[in-house]
């Protein structure tokens, strides 16, 4: 076994145990570095300008999620990292209905806790200034009163909530979907613009839930399980009878291919017309490609139509116009392979391998504002990939004609 196999088979089992243990270290000083380290999640602002990197944060009071910012423009991390109370797992962004009002919000699951962090993300002269959690703990990190969840009470959101995305909701604000991996239960919330969370309904389904997606399209929900070769689907009905207004309706699983290597769905992406569902399959290892674009009924179509396949434990995916003409091109992370996988959905192949220092795992495509003091030309496309093992996140351009297309152009580190 090399060195660096044996590292990435050590960091895969610390997830497990760091994940099985209780407890954190308490009197430690807040952590004044910049950058994060084991970056789980990637999140670009709107404007493009910042990437917002959440770190689990294994080695810092066992389970600190730590929140870090990436300048775009500078490629360098962006003042002081926050930090979050338990060990981190999925992130996203709620957006702004109208530029800056209400203020952008991150939410970070925290998989120890059974909760959520919500943090402000303060703009500044056009760019984002800081992250804000409303109260500091003696430990340094965003309190308890922060937090959506009776912590280490009854969970409120599942047991090891991992998967969440956030969607407008019109009137209503915004929808935030969560699916816990460890009882497989999936949470429908409300946030409101003064940040309130309450939930609106909650279904269950095996243990081993992953990654969440909402076509909008057919108002279908999408979660991926690492135990089991399926997606499963719900939808949102409305309700009278309940006291939410809503009703969490399961809907026929989607059955995927398997081998017999008994790891399964992972990251997932939407194409970008929403009529396809770009998933990460570890058995059999590669993308799958799944129809969910509606029949002449309405109803989606809910089938696999390719397999293409991968090596080195498929992580997460993205997806850029980036391809021939504007095509889309689709991303994927490969932790076993330190490469990212370049995959075109209309040939059904790959078609270039992004080759990275170590171990990529979250991923981000962005389209960035600017000129490239390289070439004088705009800056476009960029694929953001965390280094889970070596606590960095390297940029790679993908704009077609750039002297270092799919090639790493810088690595940021955490200090």
């Amino acid at each position: 076994m090399t060195t660096s196999t044996a590292w990435k088979t050590w960091a895969v089992g610390a997830i497990a145990l760091f994940a099985a243990a209780c407890g954190e270290q308490e009197g430690l000083p807040a952590d004044n570095s910049a950058g994060v380290r084991y970056p789980i999640a990637l999140t670009a602002t709107p404007d493009g300008r910042q990437v917002l990197a959440v770190g689990a944060n294994f080695d810092r009071k066992f389970r600190a999620g730590s929140i870090g910012i990436l300048d775009t423009a500078t490629q360098k991390w962006q003042g002081k990292i926050s930090e979050t109370e338990g060990f981190a797992g999925g992130a996203a962004l709620q957006l702004s209905a109208v530029a800056g009002e209400p203020p952008l919000r991150l939410l970070v699951s925290s998989r120890e806790h059974d909760s959520l962090a919500v943090m402000d993300v303060t703009p500044a002269a056009g760019s984002i200034g800081s992250l804000s959690c409303g109260g500091i703990d003696s430990n340094g990190r965003c309190g308890s009163s922060h937090h959506y969840g009776a912590l280490n009470e009854t969970p409120t959101v599942g047991d090891d909530p991992m998967g969440i995305e956030v969607l407008p909701w019109g009137a209503l604000g915004w929808r935030v979907n969560v699916a816990a991996t460890l009882d497989g239960r999936v949470s429908v919330l409300r946030l409101d613009a003064a940040g309130q969370i309450k939930v609106v309904g909650t279904t269950g389904f095996g243990s081993g839930l992953s990654h969440i997606r909402t076509v909008t399209k057919t108002g279908r929900t999408y979660i991926s399980d690492n135990k089991a070769p399926q997606l499963h689907v719900f939808r949102l009905d409305p309700d009278v009878s309940s006291t939410s207004g809503w009703k969490v309706v399961p809907e026929a699983s989607v059955n995927l291919p398997a081998s017999s290597a008994r790891d399964y769905g992972r990251g997932m992406a939407l194409s970008g017309d929403g009529a396809r569902l770009y998933v990460a399959s570890r058995s059999p290892s590669g993308l799958l490609i799944v129809d969910v674009a509606p029949d002449s009924a309405g109803v989606p179509r809910n089938a696999v139509t390719a397999v293409i396949a991968l090596v080195g434990k498929p992580s997460e995916v993205a997806v850029a116009p980036t391809g021939t003409g504007g095509q889309e091109l689709v991303y994927i992370s490969c932790f076993g392979d330190d490469s990212v996988w370049v995959v075109d959905p209309w040939l059904r192949s790959v078609v270039d391998v992004i080759r990275l220092p170590h171990a990529p795992y979250a991923l981000t495509a962005v389209d960035v504002p600017g000129l490239d003091p390289s070439t004088g030309a705009p800056r476009g496309w960029t694929l953001y990939a965390g280094l889970f093992a070596r606590h960095a996140i390297a940029a790679v351009p993908l704009k077609p004609g750039h002297p270092k297309r799919h090639q790493l152009s810088a690595l940021l580190e955490s200090e």
